[in-house]
């Protein structure tokens, strides 16, 4: 985990667990500052489709709730393990650096 925020807020008991996940998520970690311009961008300038690239993990109770932004997911289907993963990729960010950690993180799943 690099980053997080904690929220504290008192929720209108209309507002459902999954409609705040689907408001806050993706984050601007996962897709950038301005979701759509960064969408946008990745949809004209990425020849392949990210498939399962993120999504939300997460602990919910009456008292307490802990969301997790991940990039890291895998796929079974039938007899093939498809690994998806991605990386925090800033302005400053050394491309070098990012292809060993997505190497690194890919490497992270053992079949047992």
């Amino acid at each position: 985990m690099h980053l997080h925020s904690t929220i504290k807020a008192t929720l209108k008991k209309t507002i459902s667990d999954a409609e705040l996940i689907r408001t806050l998520h993706p984050t601007p970690a996962i897709d950038g500052r301005s979701k759509n311009e960064a969408l946008a961008f990745i949809n004209s300038f990425e020849p392949f489709d990210r498939g399962l690239y993120a999504g939300s993990l997460g602990l919910f109770s009456k008292r307490e709730s802990k969301v997790f932004a991940r990039i890291r997911s895998g796929l079974i289907q039938e007899t093939k393990l498809h690994i998806f993963s991605g990386a925090g990729i800033i302005f400053e960010s050394n491309p070098l650096h990012e292809w060993q950690e997505l190497d690194h993180k890919q490497g992270l799943f053992h079949i047992c």
